[in-house]
């Protein structure tokens, strides 16, 4: 196996401003469900708010998220000259401890929540795919199932775990060939191939490519010079790019190699050169990256619930009537 192209930056002069990005990304998808899942009153949305309101794509932070996960955890197998069972069990090791805890633990609050709102929230006031999940039967098989990562009907976000624990499982293999110059760019060619199947949502291959380029960051040359425009165009397309092609009809899968490559640039870009933007070693955003995955697994239960708490005070019907107001004060209280 080929040695790396170059050595990467030491972990000091990069994690703390990856970690702001994922508090980021974070944030977006916890705004950008806030916003989606409730069938709001549109009539009573202001259109500045509407369009104000888009730019929370949870869509392409997940995205944002599956292109961190394959740097950080190329930097994670970085000692691995070559390849070695026991190396490969104690990143298996390491995956499943991080992994697990929190997500047997959101099960049970998932499944705490469902016997809870589904008593008070109608079907008709959420979007399809979480009435699908508010309307799952709690039994001992899909129990089970959930607790393993597989089932995500009682906690629709996991769908991205169950993507990453699949990519966490074949990594060291992806690694090992992208590592090896012969062979890196056909793994990446039929990465894109795969992507361009119209894989059913949250079932995994097609985000193979996320996972490839974001290794790539790692072994890929460093940049000559930063070109600011490039990271700024690259996050407000990220914000904005369903909002703006939405005319075009793109598939999913359209947008999801899109936003991509606009994570991929952006984070190589971070990367290199994250140590000179300021904003990202922020106090606030270095803590809300390291609380992160555990925002992202409660967020939605948490919604859910206060959504409830809500209702018992203004209506449901008050509450799907005023947006603006429900979607500040769900954000507000979910924090």
């Amino acid at each position: 196996m080929e040695k790396l192209d170059i050595i990467p930056p030491e972990p000091s002069n990069y994690l703390v401003q990856l970690t702001s990005v994922r508090g980021i990304a974070c944030l977006f998808v916890l705004i950008g469900h806030a916003v989606q899942v409730f069938h709001y009153n549109k009539e009573n949305m202001p259109a500045v708010w509407r369009v104000f309101s888009s730019l929370f794509n949870a869509e392409a932070a997940v995205l944002v998220f599956f292109v961190l996960s394959g740097c950080v955890l190329s930097l994670a197998l970085r000692k691995m000259d070559k390849p070695s069972w026991r190396f490969i069990g104690a990143f298996y090791l390491q995956r499943a401890f991080r992994i697990y805890p929190l997500l047997w633990f959101s099960v049970g609050l998932s499944l705490l929540c469902l016997w809870s709102v589904r008593q008070t929230i109608s079907f008709a006031s959420v979007v399809d795919w979480l009435a699908r999940n508010l309307s799952t039967p709690i039994d001992i098989h899909h129990v089970f199932l959930a607790l393993m990562g597989v089932f995500t009907r009682y906690n629709g976000p996991m769908w991205s775990l169950r993507v990453e624990l699949l990519f966490s499982v074949i990594y060291p293999f992806m690694l090992i060939v992208l590592r090896n110059q012969k062979y890196r760019f056909v793994l990446l060619g039929v990465c894109f191939l795969i992507s361009l199947i119209p894989f059913p949502d949250g079932l995994g291959p097609q985000f193979a490519l996320a996972f490839c380029l974001g290794t790539l960051i790692t072994i890929f040359p460093a940049p000559k010079k930063h070109y600011s425009w490039v990271t700024t165009g690259c996050f407000v397309m990220l914000m904005c790019d369903r909002f703006v092609f939405s005319n075009f009809h793109f598939r999913e899968n359209v947008f999801d190699i899109l936003e991509t490559l606009f994570s991929f640039f952006l984070i190589r870009n971070i990367y290199f050169f994250g140590k000179d933007m300021k904003f990202l070693n922020s106090r606030f955003l270095v803590n809300l990256g390291e609380l992160s995955y555990s925002i992202y697994l409660l967020h939605l239960q948490i919604l859910l619930v206060l959504f409830s708490i809500f209702m018992k005070i203004w209506g449901e019907k008050g509450l799907l009537d005023n947006p603006v107001s429900t979607q500040i004060l769900l954000v507000s209280r979910s924090r």
